[in-house]
């Protein structure tokens, strides 16, 4: 088989299982939401990386459960988690090798009456079209940087960030993250109020 065919298989082969992944945890995510989820609540969505993480600042590799955590973006999570009127997922692309690491680190930094709900995606823009996907009578509170790159050169998703339909979601960037360092957990809690 000519290396150009070859390539093209893959390349299409890759697409196929990226459609499956996206079906299957669209699945998983809605099931989960409707076990969890009353009428009456909100959906309050985090990232993980450089939102609840410092993963950019670690300079770390791997995604594993060492990585330092976010402050008060941490106890902003802890709030809403200790809340009923509140159901809380944590939604990263991430590769699912290690999903036991990231379960280990969220309990470890976020405490949590409950069991936190975890999903990955493949990609920036999946996370948007999963949560575009719901059919919720309220917003979505939605906490992710929607950013990449090193420290000194960070880059963003702009096109999955123009893609977020802000009459269903409520976004949190890399601006109200990095605020939320200098900020108290009140002042943070008070302006997501004020927005929402």
């Amino acid at each position: 088989m000519p290396a150009k065919l070859c390539g093209e298989a893959v390349k299409l082969i890759r697409k196929i299982y990226h459609h499956l992944y996206y079906l299957v945890l669209s699945k998983l995510f809605i099931n989960s939401l409707c076990k969890s989820a009353s009428q009456e609540s909100t959906i309050v969505v985090f990232d993980i990386d450089n939102t609840l993480s410092k993963t950019r600042a670690s300079k770390i590799g791997d995604f594993c459960s060492t990585i330092p955590r976010h402050e008060n973006m941490c106890l902003i999570a802890e709030y809403f988690c200790s809340h009923v009127n509140y159901n809380v997922f944590f939604l990263s692309v991430r590769p699912l090798r290690v999903l036991n690491d990231t379960r280990v680190w969220l309990e470890k930094n976020i405490s949590s009456p409950g069991k936190h709900s975890v999903f990955f995606t493949k990609t920036p823009q999946q996370k948007i079209d999963l949560l575009h996907s719901l059919n919720l009578q309220s917003r979505i509170i939605f906490f992710d940087d929607m950013s990449y790159g090193s420290l000194e050169n960070v880059l963003f998703f702009d096109p999955v960030i123009e893609a977020i339909d802000d009459s269903k979601i409520v976004h949190f960037g890399l601006d109200f993250i990095d605020e939320s360092s200098s900020n108290s957990v009140d002042n943070s809690l008070q302006k997501i109020s004020d927005t929402c």
